[in-house]
């Protein structure tokens, strides 16, 4: 290790390994003043103990099959800590060639398939921090949902000391910091605000717990939607990026419904759900190949 303080581990992720569309998917969402993305590393910022520390994810050995990542110096995590969040967000151990053969059966993902060999869930190092940008990311752009999400960690997340690069600011908030916190102010609306609002509360209560490892994942979802603000298409995102579901796909979603309609139509949510049975129990990795390909 170069600091003395740091934690660094190397994760196997196998090959095939879409390296390309897992970082563009980090990259157009990355969130100011705490993550940087680049062709080959995902940096941010993460909390958890005394003071915020940078996360490093490097990508530049994946024609090994592995990536390696640093966190510190003052790194608030142990290397078990540290290789499960970045498992988290790489998804590293997807059962790639089983997914392909099962979706590559369906005329439109098997060419997908062929495009993005080794396609992974875009996960999540914070998954509390993932679901509010959910809430925050309803019916607004990728960009908006950007801006607000800045906002709120450089609002009530913590400051990142002087000695920080320009990059990085801020840590994002942890749930004890927005139950009660108005995110009105910054620019969200009344309903999201206290869907937020409640959700920080469930979880740092425990009565609601989110993060990849979870048994009953159906309890999880279900426990969600009863949030007042939180709807199925919301749900089924959490589910997907924070929860590591790989079978949640998101029915509602108006980009999957009309690329997978015939040129000019949309599909409904059910016909939507009807198409999508035989893709069981892979669901959520045909719903990224779309995303990727078709949406960005």
């Amino acid at each position: 290790m170069k600091d003395r303080d740091a934690v660094e581990v190397t994760l196997e992720v196998g090959r095939p390994f879409a390296r390309q569309p897992l970082l563009a998917y980090l990259a157009i969402r990355a969130m100011p003043g705490v993550e940087v993305v680049d062709e080959r590393r995902y940096c941010r910022v993460i909390s958890g103990g005394e003071r915020p520390s940078i996360l490093s994810v490097d990508f530049s050995r994946d024609a090994e099959g592995i990536v390696l990542a640093t966190c510190g110096p003052g790194a608030p995590v142990n290397s078990f800590e540290l290789r499960e969040m970045v498992a988290g967000l790489v998804d590293c151990d997807a059962p790639v060639g089983e997914i392909a053969a099962h979706l590559g059966h369906d005329r439109v993902l098997n060419t997908l398939v062929g495009w993005h060999p080794g396609i992974r869930i875009p996960g999540t190092v914070n998954p509390f921090e993932l679901a509010v940008r959910a809430i925050l990311g309803q019916q607004v752009s990728v960009r908006a949902a950007r801006t607000l999400s800045g906002r709120v960690a450089a609002t009530w997340g913590t400051a990142l000391d002087v000695e920080s690069t320009a990059e990085f600011s801020h840590s994002f908030p942890e749930p004890r910091d927005l139950r009660e916190a108005r995110l009105e102010d910054v620019g969200t609306s009344p309903l999201r605000a206290g869907a937020v609002r409640a959700l920080a509360a469930a979880v740092e209560e425990r009565r609601i717990r989110l993060g990849r490892g979870v048994d009953d994942l159906r309890e999880i979802e279900g426990a969600l939607l009863k949030i007042r603000g939180i709807g199925p298409w919301t749900a089924s995102y959490i589910m997907i990026r924070a929860m590591g579901d790989r079978d949640a796909i998101p029915v509602a979603d108006l980009g999957l419904r009309q690329a997978l309609a015939p040129a000019g139509e949309v599909l409904t949510p059910r016909e939507l759900a009807t198409r999508a049975e035989p893709w069981r129990p892979w669901r959520a990795y045909a719903t990224v190949h779309v995303w990727n390909t078709f949406l960005g």
